[in-house]
């Protein structure tokens, strides 16, 4: 025993003789400069970005086309500018990167009478970032002119008088610091702005539209409470008195009256009008109105006077997803074919009686936007989640979804392998992956791979074995399971689908009720987590018992210690709740979960913050923006953040 002391001792003071004897060797900072410094500038000057893909469409927000250019089209996006096409989508180009302060787009339009006047409004109001105003170029796009309008937030719709391209009307919303809102209108090419309408209960107005051959009768749209952004449609009753409603002006924008008429709808809405009805047919869309149910579209050849239920019985007639996607348009040479939106696009050729799909793959295409030329109704441009859509022929033949590098990606990770691989989870489209150097010279569409994980779940590479990858499946919430995928078999297959049942449950729990219940959520995960090892792992249950004892002991301290509702508006407490998270987290990585492979990196990485992220009550945390009260929030530019109202 005394000699195995003498020989840790002899090692102990070799170990700290040869850890002076280098600190010595590299001598005293005697300059007083500060030696752990970020590397020189030159040192990273020769490193210059270059697009590597996905090249593939995302979401569109906007869509335009000028009158008499059949191959020319422009598209905002909610986080990439505004492209451009000359040859009907075959090729698109970005021609607003100029500017840096501004990447959202609510609302593009070409004016009628003068293809090169374009009108941009910025802020997308689906889910994209604040914008800054109203831009205009006079040269088709070549260069752009900030016009004003900078106290709104989002501006969503843009419509131009037919013949006067300096009379514009414009649907705009604002929030809390930016008091502009409402329907905006110049007459000047946008020097001036008066705000002609400001709804009651509604941050603003959600959509504008006139008849092409009318243009005096325009109808405007705002959006009450309810209905949901995101793409699990949720939303609610509305809170307080509802502000969905529908106004009317007969002269250009001037004046407005609210249609009292409307059917009862709550959350977002929107409006058409026909042309050759001498602006008198209009048809109005959302979620279906209580008590009818079932379609959400009403039609009414006064006005406004009265109005008549379509598609009665057919639920596809409606809102997207809450109010992720809505939108009807109207045929611009028959009054009868209208075109609607949910996941995909339906067409009615009876005035709105009944309906067929048009186009877009049931699972969710999502489209958005729909532009179609008021002199030829069989040439129009479609925005959805994959990217524009241009017909020539009525629908008959589309440009593709991969000319169009716009795709969102949530979450990127990269592996360990030489050239090393690129994963990344891509909205609407699924979790992909590239090498960071192609075959061909550079990286093309060849080189990318779909992977088996969600759009919104991380997809996180094996550290020890990178041809395995683990991501989280589809289902309730985005989380019913999580993925294990080899990579060089193609072969995958969900190895946790109990963790995540039980985590959707807390999600529900949250989702339902206020967010003090994040801790009851955080329990059921980690219980489910406890429980499901073995189908995570394919072994059997061999957790010791004072293992569970200990597990127990700390949600119960972890409850009584981080509850909202013992500490009401902490920050205090809310910093001991973030901590005891990575506390619950560090006791799952190390302890229950111990094995020999590096499950560590999973159980922090991709499931214990992402899904403590997702279970965040849906009322405090939207798609691009954040609002007040606490968050736990898991991205690329930090653990969490903690924001009080």
């Amino acid at each position: 025993m005394k000699t195995y002391y003498r020989v840790s001792l002899i090692v102990a003071l070799f170990v700290m003789a040869v850890f002076a004897a280098s600190f010595n060797a590299q001598g005293p900072n005697t300059t007083g400069v500060e030696t752990n410094v970020a590397p020189a500038d030159d040192l990273i000057a020769g490193l210059k970005w270059r697009n590597i893909g996905p090249f593939h469409g995302g979401r569109i927000s906007a869509v335009t086309g000028p009158i008499g250019q059949p191959g020319v089209y422009y598209v905002g996006t909610p986080a990439g500018g505004v492209w451009k096409t000359t040859s009907a989508g075959v090729t698109w180009f970005p021609i607003f990167d100029q500017f840096k302060n501004v990447d959202s787009i609510g609302a593009v339009q070409v004016a009628p009478s003068d293809p090169n006047i374009v009108y941009v409004g910025t802020g997308d109001s689906v889910g994209g970032s604040s914008g800054d105003g109203m831009y205009k170029s006079t040269d088709a796009g070549w260069t752009w002119t900030h016009i004003g309008l900078e106290e709104t937030t989002k501006i969503n719709k843009i419509v131009i008088d037919p013949k006067d391209p300096n009379i514009v009307v414009c649907s705009t919303q604002g929030d809390a610091k930016h008091t502009g809102q409402g329907i905006y209108r110049t007459t000047d090419g946008g020097k001036t702005w008066e705000n002609t309408l400001r709804p009651e209960n509604a941050n603003g107005t959600r959509d504008v539209e006139y008849a092409f051959d009318e243009p005096k009768v325009i109808f405007a749209t705002s959006q009450g409470a309810g209905g949901g952004f995101g793409g699990g449609g949720g939303g609610g009753a509305p809170q307080g008195p509802n502000g969905t409603a529908l106004y009317k002006s007969t002269d250009g924008g001037k004046t407005w009256k609210k249609i009292d008429s409307l059917p009862a709808y709550a959350g977002r809405i929107s409006v058409a009008v026909a042309m050759h009805t001498d602006g008198k047919r209009i048809y109005v869309i959302g979620n279906p109105p209580q008590p009818a149910g079932a379609s959400g579209l009403y039609r009414s050849d006064d006005q406004g006077a009265t109005w008549q239920h379509m598609a009665v019985g057919d639920t596809r007639v409606g809102n997207g997803q809450g109010a992720f996607s809505s939108g009807v348009w109207v045929d611009s040479q028959n009054p009868d074919i209208l075109y609607t939106v949910s996941t995909y696009v339906s067409q009615s050729t009876d005035g709105g009686k009944t309906f067929s799909v048009y186009k877009g793959a049931p699972g969710g295409e999502d489209p958005h936007d729909i532009w179609i030329d008021p002199t030829n109704g069989h040439r129009m441009l479609f925005g959805f989640d994959q990217g524009p859509a241009v017909t020539l022929d009525n629908g008959h033949t589309w440009s593709g979804y991969y000319q169009i590098p716009i795709a969102q990606l949530y979450k990127v990770a990269t592996d360990t392998r030489y050239p090393y691989w690129v994963l990344g989870s891509q909205q609407d489209t699924g979790a992909v992956m590239t090498r960071s150097r192609g075959d061909l010279g550079q990286i093309t569409n060849l080189d990318w791979y779909p992977l088996q994980s969600s759009e919104f779940g991380t997809a996180v590479p094996d550290p020890l074995k990178p041809t395995t990858v683990y991501g989280v499946g589809y289902g309730l919430g985005q989380g019913n399971g999580m993925t294990k995928i080899d990579t060089e078999t193609g072969q995958w297959g969900n190895v946790a689908f109990f963790a995540f049942l039980m985590a959707c449950l807390g999600g529900l729990v949250v989702n339902r009720a206020s967010r003090s219940d994040v801790t009851y959520a955080f329990i059921l995960f980690y219980m489910a987590l406890v429980f499901s090892r073995s189908i995570w792992l394919g072994e059997p249950l061999t957790i010791p018992l004072h293992r569970l004892e200990n597990g127990a002991l700390l949600l119960f301290t972890f409850f009584m210690i981080s509850d909202p509702r013992t500490t009401p508006n902490s920050r205090v407490g809310r910093i001991v709740f973030a901590f005891l998270v990575a506390c619950g987290a560090w006791y799952i990585q190390f302890r229950l979960f111990r094995t020999n492979g590096p499950l560590w990196s999973l159980t922090i990485c991709s499931v214990t913050v992402p899904v403590i992220d997702w279970l965040l009550p849906a009322d405090r945390y939207e798609w691009g923006q954040r609002k007040s009260g606490f968050q736990l929030v898991a991205s690329t530019k930090g653990w969490w953040k903690s924001r009080t109202a």
